[in-house]
C-alpha cells in the first residue's frame, strides 16, 4: 500500500516547463520576435509580466504602426511596428514569415499554443492566443504554462559589427562573432602582425584625432611606405566614404610619424597625390578617398575620419582556450588570441576543420595527405625504404611526430 501512494505522489509530480524559456522567432521592423515560457495562468498580466521580466516588450493584437493603431486590438502601451504587409493582425504578419503560404496563423504550427496581449476580448482576463490542433483562437483563462508573445529590439538590425563580423542578437544586446585577424567587441581592430588597427567614422580635426587615439592608449596610424598604405586603406569599413587622417605631418622637407619623435626624411616613401605634399608650410596627411586613398597633404583643422594604432602587448592574463597564445591592445581592451592548428573563434573556443596541408609542410619531394586530426608525409613511389627517423625538424612547433612504419611519419597537434 505504501508503495502504491509512492508511486502516485511521483506521477502526480511530473516535470514542469522551463519558466523563461526563449524561442526566436523572427525579426520585423526592427523586432525580434520570441515566444517566451510562462509560470502561471495565461492572462494578459502574466504575459505582460513575463515579457517585462526579461526586458522585453508585448505586442497587442493589431500591430500599431503606419495604419493599425486606430483600432480597439491595439493600446499605446504595446509596442508598435510596421512592417510591408498589410495585414495589421500581429500573428498573422508573424505567421506570413515563419510559417510560408500560410493563410491563418492558427495553422503555423511554430505558433502554436502562443499568446499575446489583448485587453477586454473575454472575461478574466484572458489572453489571445492561437490553438494548432483545433484551428482556431483561445482565450488564456484557465490555461497554464504554454507560450507568450514577446518582442525585443532587434539589435543586428543596424549592423554593428565592423570587418566582416557575424551578429549574434540577444536580449537587451549583442555579440560580434569576429573572423580571423579582428578583434573588439565590434570587430572594429584589425590585427597586423604586432600592431592594431581602429578605423574611426567621426570627423575630426588632425590634433583631436591624434588626442583621440592617445586616450585609447595608442596613436595615429602610421604608414611609411606604400604597402602599409595600401592595407589601411584596404580595411576602411564599408560605407565609410570619408578620407581619414593617418599619423604623419609634413614640414620643410621631412616627414614626422606620431609613433616617434624623429623624423623620416623620404618624402618620397608615400603614393602621394599630384599636389602634395604641399611645402614648405606644416601641414597634415590623410589617405584621399577621392583620390583612391593617396596621401594628400591639408590643412590640419580640416575635419576627416582617423585611423588608431597600437601596438600588441602580452595579456596579463591569458583568456585564451586550448593552447592559444593571448596578446592585447589599445590599453588592454581588445584581446587578439593567436589559436592553434585545429581550433578557432574569439577565445580559441571552437574546434576548426584544418586543411594540415595547406598550413604545413612535408619534406621536398614527399607527398602530404590530410587526415582529420593530423596529417602523413608519405615518400613518393615507395613505402619499403629507410624508417624515418622524427625530429624536432620534422614537424611544426605546434606539433609533434610520430614515424608510420617504412618511409612515412605523421604530425599531430599538440
Amino acid at each position: 500500500m505504501l508503495g502504491l501512494l509512492l508511486l502516485c505522489v511521483v506521477l502526480s509530480v511530473g516535470v514542469s516547463p522551463s519558466q523563461g524559456e526563449t524561442v526566436y522567432l523572427t525579426t520585423l521592423g526592427g523586432l525580434a520576435f520570441h515566444k517566451v515560457r510562462v509560470a502561471g495562468e495565461m492572462t494578459n498580466a502574466n504575459v505582460k509580466a513575463t515579457c517585462e521580466g526579461l526586458g522585453m516588450r508585448y505586442p497587442c493584437n493589431f500591430r500599431g504602426g503606419d495604419r493599425c493603431s486606430n483600432s480597439q486590438f491595439y493600446s499605446s502601451d504595446c509596442v508598435a511596428f510596421d512592417t510591408v504587409s498589410t495585414n495589421c493582425a500581429t500573428f498573422n504578419v508573424i505567421a506570413y514569415e515563419v510559417c510560408p503560404g500560410t493563410v491563418n496563423s492558427y495553422n503555423c504550427a511554430l505558433l502554436d499554443d502562443v499568446f499575446l496581449y489583448r485587453r477586454y476580448w473575454t472575461s478574466g482576463d484572458g489572453a489571445y492566443g492561437l490553438d494548432h490542433q483545433t484551428s482556431s483562437y483561445v482565450s488564456g483563462a484557465g490555461q497554464f504554462d504554454l507560450w507568450a508573445l514577446c518582442t525585443d529590439v532587434d539589435e543586428c538590425s543596424s549592423s554593428p559589427c565592423l570587418g566582416g563580423g557575424t551578429c549574434v542578437d540577444r536580449i537587451g544586446s549583442y555579440t560580434c562573432d569576429c573572423p580571423k585577424g579582428t578583434a573588439g567587441d565590434r570587430c572594429e581592430a584589425v590585427v597586423d602582425g604586432g600592431s592594431c588597427y581602429k578605423f574611426s567614422s567621426s570627423p575630426t580635426s588632425h590634433f583631436a584625432a591624434e588626442k583621440a587615439c592617445r586616450a585609447e592608449g595608442g596613436h595615429l596610424a602610421v604608414a611609411k611606405d606604400v604597402g602599409k598604405q595600401r592595407f589601411l586603406s584596404g580595411h576602411i569599413p564599408a560605407g565609410n566614404s570619408d578620407s581619414h587622417w593617418i599619423g604623419t605631418k609634413v614640414t620643410s622637407d621631412k616627414l614626422i610619424f606620431s609613433d616617434q619623435p624623429s623624423v623620416f626624411n623620404e618624402i618620397a616613401s608615400l603614393d602621394w597625390a599630384e599636389d602634395s605634399p604641399g611645402l614648405p608650410c606644416a601641414l597634415c596627411v590623410l589617405m584621399d578617398n577621392a583620390d583612391s586613398h593617396r596621401a594628400k597633404t591639408t590643412s590640419c583643422m580640416e575635419q576627416h575620419s582617423y585611423i588608431c594604432q597600437s601596438e600588441t602587448t602580452s595579456c596579463d592574463q591569458n583568456v585564451c582556450m586550448h593552447g592559444g597564445n593571448c596578446s592585447s591592445c589599445f590599453g588592454g581592451t581588445d584581446t587578439v588570441c593567436a589559436c592553434p592548428a585545429g581550433y578557432d573563434g574569439k577565445f580559441c573556443e571552437n574546434h576548426a576543420a584544418v586543411q594540415w596541408c595547406e598550413v604545413a609542410s612535408c619534406p621536398s619531394g614527399w607527398t602530404c595527405d590530410d587526415q582529420l586530426t593530423h596529417f602523413l608525409c608519405i615518400e613518393p613511389g615507395t613505402r619499403t625504404g629507410s624508417p624515418h627517423q622524427c625530429s624536432g625538424a620534422s614537424c611544426p612547433n605546434d606539433m609533434y611526430c610520430k614515424e608510420e612504419g617504412r618511409a612515412s611519419f605523421s604530425c599531430w597537434s599538440r
